[in-house]
């Protein structure tokens, strides 16, 4: 009997507790949800400023034949960001 052992590798393993430990939840306050929509993944990430206003994001992620958007994204301020 051959058994092999093989080496894991679980980079962001400690992504959640990092982020968990480093947030800082007193100064800022953020909602962010994320669903796919079919073959395309939609964010939408609103924060509340000082003055208690609300401002929102909403970007997507998506593949096409050989085209892929790793983050398309649209700011409460008009601004877009295009990352392929």
């Amino acid at each position: 009997r051959i058994c092999f052992i093989m080496a894991t590798k679980f980079a962001d393993l400690s992504k959640g507790p990092k982020d968990l430990l480093n947030d800082d939840y007193t100064s800022s306050v953020v909602l962010k949800a994320k669903k796919n929509a079919g073959p395309v993944a939609v964010t939408i990430e609103t924060t509340r400023g000082d003055d208690g206003a609300l401002t929102s994001k909403v970007g997507t992620k998506f593949a096409y034949a050989k085209f892929n958007v790793d983050k398309g994204q649209i700011k409460a301020d008009g601004g877009r960001v295009l990352e392929t």
